[in-house]
């Protein structure tokens, strides 16, 4: 889960977003981000100095973010699906015909090992976090274009 702080500086709304150890700030002077970042080292950098990107192109938690486009703003996950899919055992791979092929919903009573079990599981996560994602993207999407 990612942590949302926002605050007036400057008249101007800054985002600060964080999870675990990785952090991004927005606003739109970069005085100000870099004046946020600068609080952050001297509060948090004291043993590890913090890395800190001013790109264009951020990869943020398995998502590349772009701001180059003005006005836009592309959010892609091709290398986070990539890397995931990659991970999946040579057995598990295939097409179908279908999103629901009839032995999707057949029960089968075998009990998977622990390593099988626990990479199904972060598999099924990463394609929840994909999806989430995707809808946040669509809304965010659907709200610009709202706001237009």
């Amino acid at each position: 889960m990612t942590d949302v702080a926002n605050k007036s500086i400057e008249g101007k709304q800054c985002t600060i977003l964080w999870h675990v150890d990785d952090i991004k700030v927005s606003h739109c002077d970069a005085q100000v981000v870099t004046g946020v970042v600068n609080e952050l080292q001297e509060e948090y950098g004291k043993e590890v100095p913090l890395t800190v990107s001013h790109e264009k192109k951020h990869d943020y938690l398995g998502m590349v973010i772009d701001y180059s486009r003005d006005g836009a703003i592309i959010i892609t996950m091709f290398d986070f699906i990539s890397n995931k899919l990659k991970e999946l055992p040579f057995d598990m791979y295939g097409m179908s015909a279908t999103l629901a092929p009839l032995h999707l919903f057949a029960v089968d009573a075998k009990v998977l090992d622990e390593t099988t079990a626990q990479l199904l599981i972060t598999m099924l996560q990463s394609c929840s976090f994909c999806a989430n994602v995707l809808i946040l993207t669509s809304r965010l999407q659907l709200l610009f274009y709202v706001l237009e």
